[in-house]
């Protein structure tokens, strides 16, 4: 005869429950003795009355209240139902506590088991929501993806037709004035800059060549004690009045070279002084710092492989040259185009675009109606003048540059 005390009741269940399903799902709360069930007129199992063998599995049965069981949430309750209808909803947390050893060790023992299962069900459900919403947005991806491409499309074709447009009606009569003006302007001063900066870096080429073979001497007569202490000191701070000396005469001469163009005497109000000289030495600085912290690891390395201490310093000193050449011309080049883009710029950007803005205002009225709140005349305007102004830059840095690239060569 079944134990009432250990039985739990389960109702609302789906038609196509069997008493051999019920026994599979209940199984893990605890070993089973009995699963009585109630039919209805139809033959369907609408009730069923699963009893444990001991009552610790009750606790852990009682977390199955409204699991989905052949996809109805079923009512698992401690006390039967006086009709055929679904068990009444009672106070779990009561019934719980009720059937619950008393036991610490008991106690702990079902609430572990308690936990599992809410662990597993946990996982489970987590793991379909996934797999149900992974499988939404799949479908989703494949529905509206070509729906949105097809959407933007528009969009495109009409930026791509005014940048054209922009192209014939600006770039056309803009290009005489900057080809009359502003590349020569800027490539003068580029030379002018790049000049001292040339003179800089490769003194600083030849400084750093000089303190190296100091370094190689120390380290050929102390050893790899020596290496350390040799490397660790950059000598950098050597370089700096030289290079202020050298850089302050040309300087001075962008004076000279001011036309009556507004934007070349902006350039050389921003790109002389105290500020330019102090970047160029910050880079020299840290170039110099990078180049013996490189020295002394290559060094180890080389030892490391079987060389003499003669011999590794020799060796990684030829590569340190080679590396530091190609990050002085990187660094010089770099610095150079950035500070440039920075002061011609900021007129272009306060003067040369509201002038050119009312050439272009015309072709606003072109813009299809869904596609304005995308497509801005100004900031086509902006992203045009930008990219020529990045032409130009680059070519006059180029040009420039290749004198300074020979002088560096030289230098090392």
């Amino acid at each position: 005869m079944s134990d009432p005390t250990n039985t739990v009741y389960v109702s609302n269940l789906a038609s196509s429950v069997t008493r051999g399903r019920l026994q599979e799902f209940f199984a893990f709360a605890g070993t089973i003795e009995n699963c009585n069930v109630h039919h209805n007129e139809e033959g369907d199992i609408t009730q069923a009355a699963v009893t444990f063998s001991s009552p610790e599995a009750l606790g852990t049965a009682t977390l199955l209240h409204n699991a989905v069981l052949d996809g109805r949430p079923i009512n698992v309750q401690l006390q039967p139902s006086s009709s055929p209808l679904p068990f009444a909803q009672g106070d779990l947390a009561d019934d719980l506590f009720r059937v619950l050893p008393s036991n610490p060790k008991m106690r702990a023992i079902a609430k572990k088991k308690m936990d599992d299962v809410l662990a597993k069900f946990i996982i489970t459900a987590v793991d379909s929501t996934f797999k149900a919403l992974k499988s939404q947005v799949a479908t989703l991806k494949e529905t509206l993806e070509p729906k949105m491409r097809e959407g933007m499309q528009p969009i495109v074709d009409a930026e791509a037709s005014l940048l054209k447009q922009l192209d014939e009606k600006v770039r056309d009569p803009l290009k005489p004035h900057l080809d009359k003006f502003v590349v020569p302007a800027l490539a003068q001063v580029t030379k002018v800059i790049l000049g001292p900066v040339d003179g800089g870096f490769a003194q600083f080429l030849k400084e750093w060549n000089a303190r190296t073979d100091e370094v190689v001497k120390r380290v050929q007569d102390k050893g790899e004690d020596g290496l350390k202490r040799a490397c660790s000191y950059t000598g950098a701070h050597h370089f700096y009045w030289s290079y202020w000396g050298g850089l302050r005469e040309p300087c001075h001469k962008l004076d000279e070279m001011r036309e009556p163009i507004e934007l070349l005497g902006i350039i050389c109000s921003h790109v002389r002084g105290y500020q330019f000289v102090s970047d160029c030495y910050s880079m020299m600085k840290e170039l110099a710092r990078k180049a013996y912290f490189t020295l002394e690891i290559q060094t180890r390395a080389n030892m490391k492989a079987g060389d003499s201490v003669a011999d590794a310093i020799t060796k990684a000193v030829e590569d340190v040259q080679g590396r530091l050449l190609n990050d002085t011309q990187m660094y010089m080049h770099q610095y150079l185009f950035d500070r440039l883009k920075q002061v011609v710029w900021e007129p272009l950007e306060s003067k040369a675009i509201p002038a050119l803005a009312s050439l272009v205002e015309p072709l606003d009225a072109l813009i299809p109606g869904p596609v304005k709140q995308f497509i801005s005349i100004a900031g086509l305007l902006e992203r045009f003048i930008s990219d020529t102004v990045d032409g130009i830059l680059e070519g006059a840095v180029d040009e420039a540059a290749s004198s300074a690239i020979e002088g560096l060569a030289s230098a090392v």
